[in-house]
């Protein structure tokens, strides 16, 4: 009985030195929230003026291919988003996830902002970039987990707040770009490399740069190792105590979690990517058809 007793003390002394976390890591929760800011940038500033641009470019690209842009994206972005969300539970850990999501973002954005030289492969280049982006996204959508694991539950709410936070920066910082942006004649500014700043590119360089800046603190500066939650260090705390509160512990540990709720919440999110999805893709080309402007 005593060996028993010291082998479950042993394995509760084992994963609470690997997985609890005593202080709250506030600077991997701020950089993970850099994925609030640069989700802002593309959905209010690059998706609604993904059409126009295709337009401006290639006068003969259909609804039809615009739609498939759109498509694409987000299919690409719930099978990545489920395939991290696989490995994060398998690994305890998102920062591969990040790294690479960051890094597939980067390249997206270089399709994106050079989609200006080849005036031939523009809508596959625009497809190109919205299912690259949709696999990062999806990748980087593990934050959130990160940030509900990583504090505590009396700070979970600072936790997502500074995501909201950095959601309001880039829902400001990216128009005010574009709007001046639109105070110079297209095709824009020219930079060094050729690349011209104007009102379609200008909230595609400021993703790049966050990007950019995104990675080298992903790599060098983020820690993404999952805690369990307060509440379950808690209960792994008991488990030296006495055999029968363990085995009551695991027995309540075992027990399913609510079906129905989750199921809500899944009906819950389809429905509102879904409306999302019809309102991005229909808005440009109705208020192009609407007031008869040509990009």
């Amino acid at each position: 009985m005593e060996k028993l007793f010291e082998a479950l003390e042993n394995v509760g002394n084992a994963m609470k030195s690997r997985w609890s976390k005593p202080v709250t890591n506030w600077t991997s929760i701020i950089i993970a929230s850099s994925v609030a800011f640069l989700e802002s940038v593309h959905r209010n500033s690059i998706e609604p003026t993904v059409w126009p641009y295709m337009k401006r470019l290639d006068f003969d690209a259909s609804e039809s291919a615009y739609g498939i842009v759109q498509c694409g994206q987000a299919l690409t972005n719930g099978i990545a988003s489920a395939f991290s969300g696989f490995i994060a539970d398998k690994i305890f850990d998102t920062r591969p996830q990040m790294i690479l999501g960051n890094f597939i973002a980067i390249v997206a954005v270089f399709a994106y902002v050079f989609v200006e030289f080849d005036f031939t492969s523009t809508t596959g280049l625009f497809i190109t970039y919205n299912l690259l982006m949709g696999i990062g996204f999806g990748l980087l959508s593990v934050y959130r987990t990160f940030i509900a694991m990583e504090t505590k539950e009396h700070e979970r709410s600072k936790g997502f707040g500074a995501c909201l936070i950095a959601e309001a920066i880039g829902l400001f910082l990216a128009p005010v770009l574009q709007l001046a942006s639109s105070l110079l004649d297209y095709p824009g500014w020219e930079s060094p490399i050729g690349v011209h700043v104007n009102i379609y590119t200008a909230p595609v360089i400021l993703s790049l740069i966050s990007c950019l800046i995104g990675y080298i603190c992903f790599h060098f500066y983020f820690n993404g190792k999952l805690a369990i939650p307060e509440s379950s260090q808690s209960n792994l705390d008991t488990i030296s105590q006495s055999i029968d509160s363990t085995t009551e512990i695991l027995k309540q540990e075992s027990k399913s979690y609510d079906k129905l709720a989750f199921i809500i919440l899944i009906i819950a999110k389809i429905g509102t990517g879904l409306i999302t999805i019809i309102f991005s893709s229909i808005t440009s080309i109705y208020a192009m058809k609407v007031f008869a402007w040509t990009s």
